[in-house]
């Protein structure tokens, strides 16, 4: 496999951020057409086959990138009731897990949704927590693969 040239020239690189569509757009050396390879997440690569060279990125929200993970990480430095929420939701949805191996992601968010909508205190406490900090960071707080799922109904039920 030839190897693949990714910043030969750093002087060469530049840059210009699309603010009405919160687009950032990398280029090394002159902007030029190149084939666009979806590496997730917003991000496209732009690569010149016949060179074999990266020659620029394409950062699609870049803003609410920047802002999610900065409300994040405050999150994470300034919210005891989010981060305990984020932790018995977490518990909850392992025994959730445990108790039904069978049932997939979504079920199994639906049934934790469920128990939050039985369980006052829980409820009230999840409550509580999204007021300190937001849905994205209490996601991102729960390391589970239902987490998505549960957050999703959780918008439902918690957001007016």
């Amino acid at each position: 496999m030839d190897a693949v040239r990714i910043l030969h020239n750093p002087a060469d690189v530049s840059w210009d951020y699309d603010d009405e569509a919160d687009v950032l757009y990398v280029s090394v050396g002159k902007p030029q057409p190149a084939l666009g390879v979806d590496i997730g997440n917003g991000v496209i690569l732009r690569y010149d086959e016949a060179r074999s060279a990266v020659v620029g990125l394409t950062v699609i929200g870049l803003r609410a990138k920047l802002q999610e993970e900065q409300g994040y990480q405050a999150t994470m430095h300034s919210s005891p009731s989010l981060r305990q929420a984020a932790k018995n939701i977490q518990a909850l949805l392992e025994h959730l897990s445990a108790d039904h191996p069978t049932d997939s992601p979504r079920v199994l968010g639906a049934k934790a949704i469920d128990q939050v909508e039985k369980d006052p205190q829980l409820k009230s406490q999840l409550l509580r927590g999204l007021k300190a900090g937001n849905f994205a960071a209490l996601e991102k707080m729960i390391d589970h693969p239902v987490a998505k799922f549960f957050i999703e109904g959780a918008k439902e039920i918690l957001e007016p």
